[in-house]
């Protein structure tokens, strides 16, 4: 996990983006596959979510609060931080 959170710091610090989407307009609940809360299976559900804006961080950091989890138990959002980016709430 960690060779790939240099690699995508890596990736970003030579091609910044203009402008970032996550998008979640259909959700799977359970654990990606076959299994899940409904009876032992999952189930497709509609979101409708869109998240975008020019700061790649920020909008990840976002779209996995939406999701119910905690932005700050990710080591990419650290990484980032420890890295020297500046981004809008460190201003």
């Amino acid at each position: 996990m960690e060779q790939w959170v240099q690699r995508m710091i890596d990736s970003f610090s030579i091609t910044p983006t203009g402008i970032n989407i996550v998008e979640g307009i259909y959700g799977h609940d359970g654990d990606g596959f076959t299994g899940g809360p409904h009876d032992g299976r999952a189930m497709n559900f509609m979101s409708n979510n869109i998240i975008f804006g020019k700061d790649a961080f920020r909008v990840d950091i976002i779209a996995h609060w939406l999701a119910g989890h905690e932005p700050g138990n990710f080591g990419l959002f650290i990484s980032v931080l420890n890295a020297g980016y500046q981004m809008y709430w460190t201003r």
